[in-house]
């Protein structure tokens, strides 16, 4: 799967500047458009799972508005309708080669994201939807931007030796997800494409949290921290765990990855947030909250569908293991980013505070969006 087709030939110079970018329906590819929108000199061409252009625009503009972003009306923005997962991308060859010219940057950041299923019901989306994008990138000379995800530096524990942005991939062995094994095989084939003379930059942020200056505290309650946060704060309980998590805002990892150059780039935060300030947030703005043991917490996972997930991931663990499955970003103190921190400073691109009115932004908008499952003004 990590292999490409024999192509000895070296990639053709860019021929313009247009940008192409997948995952323009989701939560970082929406603030990834926008970044693109404002900073790129050509049209930024969104690649999108539709029958039609009007329909890919509808989506993609539907999916702006759910994150209080708009598509400015004088936007040079082209939507062209694809399937990733299908040979070639879905296109006959005449689309292909005209959305190869004036193309000078491809930008991939679609995915299917799930922690709960296993390598091969990723695999089409994940590793060939990457494989398409790396031979147009190869075809066209443009610069390949993957976002990966730090997950491939890391297994089930934490690792023995620290991990860098030159660790190489074939040290890496203990991998048990399906996504982060289908990032994995995804990375290969970008670093591949750059051992044949392509520009490639391959980004690797952590846990892609709500928005701190880009729409203020704009978030997805679709992904694992978000089921999470909702569904404890459904039981009115979460568990009493003391770790951090590595919470990065999504319009920094979008600024992050349009700015950077071609390399491999950790966009962690450099100010680790506690497990608890969320929730602790929710409470403070008047949900009821409690918190307990582990096992108490566990036994409570059956009268919560959101959790249901959660509750079949931590299925049959000891509570050692339950509670490892849940703060995974404690095998993140094996992960060096000191350089990826440095160039970032360098460019001017600093890690915004995940503070507690970072916090407080987040819960605010999950209850404009009617979110939340117990909503009061804060008391006093």
């Amino acid at each position: 799967d990590a292999q490409l087709a024999p192509g000895p030939k070296p990639p053709p110079r860019p021929s313009g500047d247009a940008v192409l970018l997948t995952g323009a329906t989701g939560f970082l590819g929406a603030f990834l458009l926008a970044e693109l929108i404002e900073s790129s000199a050509g049209e930024v061409r969104c690649l999108v799972r539709a029958k039609t252009p009007e329909e890919a625009r509808e989506r993609v503009v539907g999916n702006l508005a759910g994150y209080g972003l708009s598509l400015p009306a004088d936007a040079a923005v082209r939507f062209v309708p694809c399937d990733l997962g299908a040979p070639g991308l879905g296109l006959t060859r005449e689309k292909r080669q005209q959305l190869a010219q004036g193309l000078g940057r491809i930008v991939h950041c679609a995915a299917v994201v799930d922690f709960f299923r296993d390598y091969a019901a990723l695999r089409s989306a994940n590793v060939e939807g990457t494989r398409g994008l790396v031979e147009l990138a190869l075809e066209s000379g443009a610069r390949l931007d993957l976002v990966s995800t730090i997950g491939v530096l890391v297994g089930t524990e934490v690792p023995t030796a620290m991990r860098n942005e030159r660790t190489p991939l074939d040290e890496i062995d203990d991998l048990a997800g399906g996504y982060e094994q289908s990032k994995w095989v995804a990375e290969a084939l970008a670093l591949e494409a750059g051992r044949r003379g392509l520009a490639v930059a391959i980004h690797r942020p952590g846990r892609v949290a709500p928005s701190a200056q880009r729409s203020p505290g704009a978030g997805s309650s679709a992904d694992f921290s978000g089921r999470f946060l909702l569904g404890c704060l459904e039981l009115g309980c979460a568990p009493d765990l003391d770790a951090p998590i590595d919470l990065v805002p999504v319009d920094h990892v979008a600024r992050a990855v349009v700015r950077l150059g071609p390399g491999c780039h950790h966009l962690l935060n450099p100010e680790p947030t506690p497990y608890r300030a969320l929730l602790e947030a929710a409470r403070a703005r008047g949900n009821q909250l409690e918190f307990l043991p582990l096992g108490a917490w566990r036994a409570r996972l059956i009268d919560s569908e959101r959790l249901a997930p959660i509750a079949a991931l931590l299925h049959g663990l000891t509570e050692d293991q339950a509670e490892a499955a849940l703060t995974p970003d404690r095998a993140l103190s094996a992960v060096d980013s000191t350089a990826s921190h440095a160039e970032l400073r360098r460019l001017g691109v600093d890690a915004p505070a995940v503070d507690a009115a970072w916090c407080d932004a987040a819960i605010r908008n999950l209850e404009e969006r009617g979110e939340l499952p117990l909503s009061a003004a804060p008391p006093g």
